[in-house]
């Protein structure tokens, strides 16, 4: 409760956890017991925090799955709004959205919320362990990627009515393909399945022969060796 309490701000500060202290601390809390404090914002705090407690004491006790626990933390108690305009974080606005909703999906793969809560333990002591390592893959959008660059890149999906998209402008997203094989700076790597898109043989792409024998071909792929693409 200690590392949550205030977040997102309840602004209940040190004189608040002074006072709290002083009564049975959060043990106290965890217990029911009645605080008396020496400011009504604090009482007030205190009491929306104990309100969202017991709401998600509640859904877990109905059996509601995991998403839907933390929906209710995301969205009814606001730590998307807070966590989203946050000042001090490192992370750009739409990456922490893009977090959040990476976990929401994630937490819809489980039933359980024990288990789902270990599973979220593991994969931040994981990320906790290779903050500095090495390799690791990153996932983003065309849009995203501008400005960027990466020693290599893959480039997935160059399909028909995927890229271009069968609703989009070809010339506009020529110039979002682009914009993907140019964020490559060592080595390219661009990969299609099912029906190949018109930008595929642009880029150099074939046919492979096994297609023209299997409607349901498995994806194959280019490979460019020391340079990306030069469109």
């Amino acid at each position: 409760m200690a590392r949550v309490y205030n977040k997102p701000p309840r602004y209940l500060g040190h004189a608040f956890l002074g006072e709290l202290e002083d009564q049975g601390g959060w043990d106290a809390v965890a217990e029911g017991k009645s605080f008396s404090f020496s400011r009504g914002y604090m009482s007030q705090g205190l009491s929306r925090l104990r309100q969202d407690v017991m709401a998600l004491q509640r859904m877990r006790a109905d059996g509601r799955p995991p998403v839907e626990l933390l929906r209710y933390v995301l969205d009814q108690m606001g730590y998307r709004k807070w966590l989203c305009e946050e000042d001090d974080s490192t992370e750009p606005d739409d990456q922490r959205a893009d977090n959040l909703d990476a976990l929401l999906m994630a937490a819809a793969r489980w039933t359980d919320v024990e288990q789902f809560l270990n599973f979220a333990l593991a994969c931040a002591s994981s990320a906790g362990t290779e903050k500095d390592a090495k390799g690791r893959v990153q996932i983003s959008t065309v849009h995203k990627a501008k400005g960027l660059e990466w020693p290599i890149v893959a480039v997935a999906g160059i399909t028909k009515d995927k890229l271009p998209h069968r609703r989009g402008d070809a010339e506009e997203e020529r110039r979002i393909l682009y914009v993907a094989i140019t964020r490559a700076r060592d080595r390219l790597l661009l990969s299609c399945y099912d029906v190949p898109s018109p930008f595929w043989f642009e880029v150099g792409g074939t046919l492979p022969a096994s297609l023209s024998e299997r409607a349901d071909a498995e994806a194959w792929a280019l490979e460019y060796g020391d340079e990306a693409y030069d469109a």
